[in-house]
């Protein structure tokens, strides 16, 4: 079996004839900026050999300017400016709004491959329905950039399109403590917000589906309102019933829902079961999540493919034999009850990237080859 072959079979819910290793995105498909960095050079060649590449295809951000979801169907109803502070580009974007400007800022520095928002462009409440009134009209990527992607992954993987929830939208929209703040002071306001956005990402999500996309979606934001930080209600009314409506579209198109939520899932498992998704990730165990994969592995049986669940942290903190223990501990718990797919909780976006995170992250593809 090829690493696509495998993939596609295990998806199938076919037999496979090995546990595949991931690297959650550390291959040069799904983080081109990598190549352009030396101290990358030898785990992205690694990666080519090793790794059952999940290829990221769109954004995996969700505020305004990041994201082909949120992009005006008018250009010139937005002005952006770009200066440098120090070790950072900043970035200002202001939007000619109906009601009255609106405006965002976010860096990017040197030594992290990530965007900072530091001013996001809904602040007051009013700000809400004038982003809802923006005339949106997302793009999804064509036919031929995604054939050409498949192409260029080959026979590596298989292809992931990023798709960010109508509560991720609104989330990276907003401090995250006026979101929280306006759960309770502003709740049909939000609302209208969050179905705006969902209008937004079906809109998206349907137009890329039809050109192509797949086999795999990745749908994340579930983070954000997740127990404990709210309410089992809130959640069941505001992301699964939107949620849900997502995995359905993309199951219409015969394409896989992966889903994807940080931290603690156990009060949300029902949801996720109901919800019909394919694959969940990163399922991280006690204390980052709440549940580990041996109970996991028990109560989904075959219902989806687990993805996980090796830290981040230990990624960039261990030593290589520690690795090679977290990997047979990880397979162990499975102990082949589930469909499962070896993965670290994230990804590194430190430049320059230290050789002891890519000594670990090769030992993470060799363990996986040779365990799983």
């Amino acid at each position: 079996m090829t690493r696509r072959e495998r993939l596609e079979a295990l998806l199938a819910g076919r037999p496979v004839d090995r546990t595949p290793g991931c690297t959650y995105g550390l291959d040069r498909y799904s983080q081109p900026w990598a190549e352009e960095q030396p101290s990358y050079a030898e785990i992205l060649s690694y990666a080519d050999q090793y790794d059952h590449i999940f290829a990221y295809v769109s954004s995996y951000y969700a505020s305004f300017g990041n994201t082909e979801i949120l992009r005006l169907a008018d250009p010139e109803m937005a002005h952006e400016q770009t200066h440098r502070e120090h070790d950072a580009a900043v970035r200002e974007i202001t939007v000619n709004a109906p009601s009255g400007p609106l405006t965002c800022t976010s860096r990017e520095t040197d030594t992290t491959y990530t965007v900072w928002v530091t001013e996001h462009l809904v602040k007051a409440d009013e700000d809400m329905a004038a982003f809802c009134e923006l005339p949106f009209e997302p793009k999804a990527p064509t036919t031929e950039e995604i054939e050409a992607r498949r192409a260029a992954v080959g026979d590596r993987g298989i292809l992931e399109f990023q798709v960010p929830t109508s509560l991720c939208l609104v989330c990276e929209n907003m401090r995250y403590e006026d979101f929280m703040m306006r759960t309770l002071t502003a709740p049909q306001e939000l609302f209208a917000m969050l179905q705006r956005c969902q209008e937004l990402v079906e809109q998206w999500l349907r137009a890329a589906l039809e050109n192509g996309a797949g086999p795999c979606l990745r749908l994340f934001g579930a983070e954000y309102a997740a127990p404990p930080m709210l309410a089992p209600s809130f959640f069941e009314e505001n992301v699964v019933n939107f949620d849900k409506r997502l995995v359905e579209i993309i199951h219409e198109y015969g394409a896989y829902a992966r889903y994807h939520c940080h931290g603690p899932i156990r009060q949300i498992l029902d949801y996720v079961l109901e919800m019909g998704i394919d694959l969940l990730d990163p399922c991280e165990a006690p204390p980052n999540g709440d549940i580990t994969l041996d109970e996991l592995a028990g109560i989904v049986g075959d219902q989806f493919i687990i993805m996980g669940n090796i830290q981040a942290h230990d990624m960039e903190t261990l030593r290589p034999e520690d690795i090679d223990r977290l990997v047979a501990k990880a397979l162990e718990e499975v102990g082949g009850r589930c469909r499962h797919v070896l993965l670290p909780t994230a990804s590194p976006i430190e430049i320059p990237l230290r050789k002891q995170v890519s000594d670990n992250f090769k030992q993470f593809l060799d363990s996986a080859w040779a365990r799983g």
